[in-house]
């Protein structure tokens, strides 16, 4: 089964932004409360704190629909209870990790529901999108594929690009923090450096494509007008890099 025909099934029998949402939140909350047990931190304050976290940022992407959002007003939240409280220990490490299962997660679900593509590619690993995804109605809308019922043209995983290197990074972020080496700020700081050099590099091959559909496209949903590919990878890249800092607020 290609990826073509496998991502048109998932689409058309599953909610994909449920799926991986909810995935997203079972497995990375999971994460926090298990590691906090395992450091010997109080069940109780500890259950809170991600208890109000997870609280913050969903009332974060009410306001901004994002991971920005969610990140930023769960981080306000717990910061706010953690002074509350007085709970004095460090967890930016963990919250690291916390932060490249949901990103990770939330790529994959980027790839299969068809958003955040990449641009058109020749390379044997490139994918192709059914007719009603964004990808296919951009190159059609822009003369690339002439035909209405054919697929889009094969274009970058950008999505799983990124997964990838987040998979990577998670393998020596685990390892410090299961050892307790290096503060949480240290760690915190070289995956937001090195997440946001990587978001440049992907925006290369990815965010030009979204520029034309926010450009050319004058639909519902594409009310952003006329940005430059330099500023959509621009702004990309500072998307991670805001993760980063927002949630130094949880050390």
């Amino acid at each position: 089964m290609t990826f073509l025909n496998l991502q048109h099934w998932i689409v058309q029998h599953i909610n994909v932004w449920q799926l991986f949402g909810y995935l997203s939140l079972i497995l990375s909350t999971g994460f926090l409360l298990l590691a906090g047990y395992q450091r010997g931190w109080n069940k109780r304050s500890w259950t809170l704190l991600v208890s109000a976290f997870v609280f913050g940022s969903g009332l974060g992407s009410m306001f901004l629909p994002s991971i920005m959002g969610a990140l930023l007003g769960g981080s306000i939240i717990f910061l706010l209870v953690k002074r509350l409280i007085g709970f004095s220990d460090s967890s930016a490490d963990l919250f690291v990790i916390y932060m490249i299962i949901v990103v990770g997660i939330g790529r994959l679900g980027c790839l299969f529901s068809g958003c955040c593509f990449g641009s058109v590619t020749d390379l044997p690993w490139g994918i192709q999108y059914s007719m009603g995804n964004l990808a296919h109605w951009l190159h059609f809308h822009s003369g690339q594929q002439p035909y209405l019922l054919d697929p889009s043209l094969r274009v970058h995983p950008v999505q799983l690009y990124e997964a990838l290197v987040l998979l990577g990074l998670m393998l020596p972020a685990a390892l410090l923090a299961s050892r307790r080496k290096g503060s949480g700020t240290t760690i915190l700081s070289t995956f937001g450096a090195t997440y946001f050099f990587f978001s440049i590099l992907s925006g290369v091959c990815q965010r030009h494509e979204q520029c034309l559909v926010e450009r050319d496209l004058s639909g519902p949903g594409f009310t952003v007008p006329g940005l430059s590919p330099f500023h959509c990878i621009y702004f990309r890249a500072l998307q991670y890099l805001f993760m980063a800092s927002a949630s130094r607020s949880c050390l």
